[in-house]
């Protein structure tokens, strides 16, 4: 893998792909931990092999470093981060009856952006939610949606397709400007033992603190 100048990184908590052009002074190998700047930004991600050919059906990015024990702590804290948000999310949810269940948060490297993953069944106002947010956490955020299928080959870009609501998630267009009148969802009561199920599943791996 040395010799490869670009390779496929795994990113996010959906096991996004992007393509990466690495440093020419550096050589690199699968499982290794490593900084990219992808379509959403700064991210941590795992190295999985040297890229092939047909570039275009995958989203560009670039392999800046080896992740460092403080990439690795930053993360950690952006985790805790996520976590706060996330508990955030479910409460304006519940006070709200929005249609909606949230899944799990995440936050860019740097911490200016972060996405909230969310199930959701019916049609729904996002952008009160969205702008007490960004109020409370002074940072970007994005809804994606997870009820709906990836419609292109990008897998990280979060521009539209990519489980998303709109550009740049639910903040910038979809329900963070409008509703959410988009998906196969045909009645809550048709997913309400998936949902606990999912539910569930969740806590017990401890990913999402849902009340």
């Amino acid at each position: 893998m040395t010799g490869s100048r670009e390779f496929l990184v795994s990113h996010g908590c959906t096991a996004l792909l992007t393509r990466c052009r690495a440093p020419i002074d550096e050589s690199f190998e699968r499982g290794n931990r490593v900084v990219i700047r992808s379509g959403r930004g700064l991210e941590l991600g795992e190295v999985l092999c040297p890229a092939e050919a047909r570039p275009e059906v995958i989203s560009p990015g670039e392999l800046l470093r080896h992740a460092s024990r403080d990439d690795e702590s930053q993360a950690a804290a952006n985790n805790h981060r996520g976590l706060a948000l996330l508990d955030d999310v479910q409460r304006s949810v519940e006070r709200e009856f929005l249609p909606l269940l949230p899944l799990e948060a995440e936050l860019l490297l740097d911490g200016s952006r972060a996405f909230v993953h969310v199930l959701r069944w019916d049609t729904c106002t996002l952008t009160p939610l969205l702008e007490e947010l960004r109020q409370s956490h002074g940072i970007s955020i994005s809804f994606q949606d997870r009820s709906k299928p990836v419609e292109h080959g990008c897998s990280s870009c979060g521009n539209g397709g990519c489980g998303s609501c709109g550009e740049g998630g639910c903040s910038t267009g979809g329900c963070g400007s409008g509703d959410c009148s988009r998906g196969g969802v045909k009645s809550a009561a048709e997913l309400t033992a998936y949902f606990a199920a999912l539910r569930a599943q969740m806590e017990s791996r401890l990913r999402v603190p849902l009340a």
